[in-house]
Parts: C-alpha cells; structure tokens; sequence
C-alpha cells in the first residue's frame, strides 16, 4: 500500500485478513516519520508487524567498491524510542541506477537477482 494511515489503509485491514505487514521505508526522517505512523494504525488494528525494510539505503560505488548512505544511516536508531523500536529491520535494499535509468526511457529491466542484506 502507499503510505499513509487513510480510508485506504484502514479498509484494507478491516476488509482483508491479514496475517502480518512489512513496512517499507527510506532513510529520510520524512519517510521514517510516515512509517512510524504506519506501525501505529497496524498496532490499533492488531495487525502483526513482521519487520521493516529500508528502500534506498545505500549505493555500491562501482569505481572504489564502497557503501555509501546517501540519506544517511541507522535506521535502529531513528527508529528507538518510536513505535517500531522492537521490531526487527529485516534488511537494505541499495539505491540502483539501472533501474532508474530504465523507468525513465521505459525499457523494461528484470533483476534475476535481488540484493537485500539480512540481519
């Protein structure tokens, strides 16, 4: 779903039995905050969270092979103290610019692999 905590959302959950959610984010405060949010309304409608995962959390320059945070870093800090400070960060997905330069001229682009960093 997108983000937010509207009729959408709350439709959904009352009209879908769910079973448990992954919350998506990014690095931003804004999307951390919107997330947080999002944990709430699934708490006050008893749906399980199973876990976050951070969207564009890093890039993997391929000149000198090092992670960089563009948007910065510690998702577990941001996240103490909040709604979501016991529930587990299930992994980082890095920031890929194939997959942006595809969108943009509309060419179809299929990963066969997925990189994602468990904890």
């Amino acid at each position: 779903m997108p983000p937010g905590t509207g009729d959408t959302q709350l439709s959904v959950t009352q009209e879908i039995p769910i079973q448990g959610v992954v919350l998506v984010t990014t690095p931003q405060s804004v999307a951390v905050a919107d997330c947080i949010k999002g944990a709430e309304m699934f708490r006050k409608v008893e749906v399980p969270i199973v876990g976050v995962v951070e969207n564009m959390s890093y890039y993997m320059c391929k000149d000198c092979g090092k992670k960089h945070h563009l948007f910065g870093s510690n998702l577990q800090e941001k996240l103490k103290g909040e709604a979501l400070r016991d529930v587990r960060i299930l992994g980082e997905l890095p920031i890929k610019p194939e997959i942006s330069e595809n969108c943009d001229s509309g060419t179809l682009l299929l990963y066969l692999t997925l990189t994602l960093v468990i904890y």
